[in-house]
């Protein structure tokens, strides 16, 4: 392995172990014979902390609004099919579809940002397969629901703000819709997609989680035209009681 060079890539520079410490390694390859075995440490070594490497660069990217840098780093990760099943990874890349989509939206890139918010929501089947908040939701629901641990309680908690962030992003979809009928559409499956989880979990993983999908239906609502009631649109009328007959 040739001496590196001060022109390093970032996946050179950036080398982070999933505890969050620095791995270091030498600057120089060693001389003699015993630069073959450093050299295959060293490729042992890039290759475990790769995904973690691919995945903070990915992030502060995202941070940084580099929407295909960060994307390329999602798509070689999520590209092998063992890498899928981190959690982390596609939480990532449902937050940078998200983030790009509400980007180009406000660029006025409207076929990017339904691409990219489509994405979001529903996921990437083929290829480099995303998840999207849907998916995110539907794969920590179990765990989320089946105590009260703290691991049961985390999963809960994203369990909602995946469900929440599924709304928005089909919200966020709609402003972007031209065709009346299809920003309806969209509109009504945001409401939808809110009311289901309402239904199904009454208590929205807590008062303050609460506050944000009511906010964000209000939002729903208004662009349909209704009134912004929030949450108590939702409440089913309590039937009336029948007048004892005489």
């Amino acid at each position: 392995i040739a001496a590196r060079s001060h022109t390093c890539s970032e996946l050179d520079q950036v080398r982070t172990s999933a505890d969050g410490v620095a791995v270091a390694a030498p600057d120089v390859a060693p001389d003699g014979p015993t630069s073959t075995v450093w050299a295959a440490a060293a490729a042992t070594e890039l290759r475990r902390f790769e995904p973690t490497v691919r995945l903070k660069i990915a992030s502060l990217s995202r941070e940084r609004g580099k929407w295909d840098a960060a994307q390329e780093q999602i798509d070689a990760l999520l590209a092998d099919p063992k890498r899928q099943n981190w959690l982390d990874a596609q939480i990532e890349a449902a937050e940078l579809l998200l983030a790009a989509g509400g980007a180009a939206k406000a660029a006025g890139d409207a076929a990017t940002a339904d691409a990219k918010l489509r994405e979001a929501a529903a996921g990437r089947p083929t290829g480099a397969v995303i998840w999207g908040w849907g998916g995110i939701a539907n794969k920590v629901s179990r765990q989320a629901f089946a105590g009260s641990d703290a691991k049961a309680m985390q999963a809960r908690d994203l369990f909602f703000q995946a469900r929440l962030k599924v709304a928005e992003s089909l919200l966020l979809r709609a402003e972007v819709k031209t065709d009346a009928a299809e920003k309806a559409k969209a509109l009504q499956t945001a409401e939808t997609s809110i009311a289901m989880t309402r239904k199904l979990y009454p208590d929205l993983g807590g008062a303050a989680m609460q506050q944000r999908f009511e906010e964000l239906l209000k939002a729903v609502q208004t662009a349909l035209g209704k009134p912004a009631d929030g949450l108590a649109a939702l409440e089913t009328p309590t039937p009336a009681t029948p007048a004892p007959t005489q």
